[in-house]
């Protein structure tokens, strides 16, 4: 008992140390959170920076200006080829997620194993390119340590497509830690190793180490990914065949194609450093300088990917006010790492030549923070799989960094070039990434909530219908919590069905936990009928109920009578005014004595900071549960959690203490609070002029943001 005793300390304090993305958001703890992050790239970051300065020494020195800049490309072309495979498995992360949600996750092993396959392959033509490349050399009798260190780097990029690709079926669900050792250990070993064999070996003591890193480096990865894999009872490995890939690949290549595409682009110090080869001289120090800081120029990329999981947790719409502040943070985060990879490159530069660049360190100054910024808006555009926007930009940062390196003379005019198209590039697809967010995508599921506020603003003829789905168990007889998630994935399949079927003509949504509702502007043919429905649900619908409106107002009515929304629908039938935020703190703070209420725009409460990670995701997914089917329902914190909500944004968290001599208060205010969404979605927030701290929404569209000063149904009741 003693040792299980200790064991569980040191779990417990290593949890402690666990700083989370709720903690970060509404324990507000973002510098905290960001810092947690960081603290492990930024060791492997300095140690990777050693190893590679030490080699870049050894090559510039013995090696001729020709065979220098044959190992740039290969060291660019490699990392740039992992770039894209890394994009292309998006698509897999996705079958995986969608796997998860569905009730599914019996599948997520073949579907790894089917990728895993196509993986092993592209890495066996990869090898087999690698062995050609030998063999040329040596057919020739001109084998040398530079021809087999540009074959160290074609097989370290032929272990790392597999490696990525395992690493990436369970990076799709939950991340993957390794302690500090496994992080910097390769590279420490890599650097050991080329300062011991050097004066013995010369140039292959860099061949040497390069094996070493690559063996060990993917052993670690592939070891602590294979126990997440074991924790949840997922073996890829014995699925693995022609028939898994075939069926795991099927109808996947146009999302494989966009997604390595959009990653590929992201990789700009690989294009940074082939432009600035155009025409420069053995002696060009802006080339020694870039290729020397080579990490350091990565590193300025990388650190942004780590949002990735944080931004694929915050994409959904009701996010809108966190994932806003959750950006407004990591745009001061990389401003700073800017100016921190800036100083780091100067500094071996300084160190390098013994003496300041003068007005090419400005230069490159611009470039190291146009560079952070970029990276931030390129991963937060991907991570929203805006693909097109991602290319279309770094196509046009590419075609701009060839032109200033054809149209330019001198370094620092190149340099400075290079950092101001980053930087345009940077604002462009920011615009880009906001104004897709603003429009919407037609054709996709709303909330619940948004579809009230876009039926409510319609002002010609509409038609609304409703449907239940039945509660059909499968045949693995699922427990409880596993039925109600499966049943809620087949809602929102259906829903996304339905709006795609729509399009622009309509919009659908869906309830918790069995209602799907849906409008289209009426025509002769109806898009959305009893018919299709049942073939599309096979057979799973019952309780169909449509008809048609001359407005939208009416058909707000029509739905409150048809109790088309359930147990809310009685809330459409009164009179529906703006809300005032104010109002429902202070009516929150009447029925919970002592509770906690949280809004972005809001100062955190100190007993809210107080609580763990654990608690906090759990009001996080009680609040969104709320928000989607307007009624409490399995709670996985142990507080009750209510949320308002207005123009598809979640504006406030209400958080009560649970107590059976509460169920009535509590009853009361889950009444109040649904009638304050359905408000809120179809009247949107009163305003309120010259009020500090007050929770403000931006309506996405036209006749939403009239909602924000006119009432919609004024003076209707039952």
């Amino acid at each position: 008992m003693t040792d299980l005793e200790a064991w569980l300390r040191r779990q417990a304090a290593r949890e402690q140390r666990i700083v989370t993305l709720e903690q970060g958001l509404l324990g507000d703890r973002l510098w905290r959170y960001s810092a947690y992050r960081l603290r492990f790239f930024f060791a492997g970051y300095l140690v990777e920076s050693a190893a590679h300065a030490v080699a870049v020494l050894y090559l510039f020195r013995d090696l001729g200006w020709h065979s220098f800049v044959g190992v740039v490309i290969a060291q660019t072309g490699t990392a740039l080829a992992s770039a894209l495979w890394w994009g292309a498995l998006e698509a897999m992360r996705a079958q995986v997620r969608d796997l998860h949600r569905s009730g599914r996750p019996h599948r997520i092993a073949a579907t790894v194993g089917g990728w895993l396959t196509l993986s092993l392959a592209l890495a066996a033509l990869v090898v087999a390119l690698a062995v050609g490349w030998l063999a040329w050399f040596a057919a020739r009798g001109e084998l040398a340590a530079v021809e087999a260190y540009v074959a160290v780097l074609l097989v370290r990029c032929a272990i790392d497509i597999p490696v990525r690709t395992y690493h990436s079926g369970v990076y799709a669900l939950r991340r993957i830690y390794k302690p500090l050792p496994a992080t910097i250990g390769p590279e420490l070993v890599s650097l050991a190793v080329m300062v011991a064999l050097w004066p013995v070996i010369g140039l292959w003591a860099l061949v040497v180490a390069g094996a070493i890193t690559a063996a060990l480096a993917s052993g670690l990865t592939v070891h602590y990914t294979r126990r997440v894999y074991h924790f949840l009872g997922f073996a890829p490995s014995e699925h693995l065949g022609r028939f898994a890939a075939r069926r795991s690949l099927r109808d996947r290549g146009r999302e494989m194609l966009a997604g390595g595409a959009a990653h590929g682009v992201m990789a700009l110090d690989s294009l940074v450093v082939l432009a600035l080869l155009f025409g420069a001289r053995s002696d060009s120090t802006a080339l020694v300088v870039l290729f020397l800081s080579m990490p350091t120029i990565r590193a300025g990329a990388d650190w942004a990917r780590l949002m990735y999981f944080d931004l694929k947790r915050l994409e959904l719409r009701l996010f809108t006010n966190l994932r806003r502040r959750f950006e407004r943070q990591t745009l001061w985060l990389s401003l700073l790492l800017g100016v921190v990879f800036w100083a780091v490159a100067a500094g071996i530069a300084t160190a390098f030549y013994g003496h300041a660049l003068g007005g090419l360190s400005a230069a490159l100054l611009l470039f190291f923070v146009a560079r952070s910024l970029l990276a931030r808006a390129q991963i937060q555009a991907f991570a929203e799989s805006s693909y097109a926007a991602v290319i279309g930009t770094g196509a046009a940062c590419a075609a701009g960094l060839v032109g200033a390196a054809v149209l330019l003379e001198g370094e620092t005019a190149r340099m400075a070039a290079v950092g101001g198209i980053a930087a345009l590039t940077a604002a462009t697809l920011e615009w880009l990434t906001r104004t897709m967010r603003a429009r919407g995508e037609p054709g996709v599921a709303l909330l619940t909530l948004e579809w009230l506020a876009r039926l409510g603003h319609l002002p010609g003829a509409v038609r609304v219908g409703s449907a239940r789905i039945a509660n059909v168990p499968g045949p693995d007889r699922p427990d409880a919590r596993s039925r109600e998630d499966r049943n809620r994935w087949r809602l929102s399949q259906l829903a996304e069905q339905v709006a795609h079927r729509l399009g622009p003509r309509g919009a659908a949504a869906w309830v918790g936990p069995d209602r799907l509702v849906w409008f289209e502007m009426p025509g002769p043919p109806a898009r959305v009928n009893a018919d299709w429905l049942q073939r599309t649900s096979g057979g799973l619908l019952m309780e169909i109920v449509a008809c048609e409106c001359p407005t939208g107002e009416e058909a707000l009515l029509a739905a409150g009578r048809a109790e088309m929304l359930g147990h809310a629908s009685a809330h459409l039938l009164r009179a529906v005014l703006p809300v005032d935020a104010d109002a429902a703190v202070a009516s929150f703070a009447r029925h919970a004595r002592g509770g906690l209420v949280y809004a972005p725009d809001r100062p955190v409460p100190a007993a809210m900071r107080a609580l763990s990670g654990n608690e906090l995701r759990a009001i996080l997914v009680d609040a969104v549960s709320f928000a989607r089917d307007l009624q409490v329902g399995r709670r996985r914190s142990e507080y009750d959690v209510t949320s308002l909500c207005a123009g598809g944004e979640l504006i406030v968290i209400f958080v009560a203490e649970l107590g059976e001599h509460r169920r009535a208060v509590r009853h009361r205010w889950h009444h109040h609070v649904t009638a304050l969404n359905v408000r809120g979605a179809i009247g949107g927030l009163r305003p309120r002029r010259g009020r500090v701290g007050t929770p403000r929404v931006r309506l996405g569209d036209a006749g939403a943001r009239q909602a924000r000063t006119q009432p919609v149904m004024r003076g209707r009741a039952t």
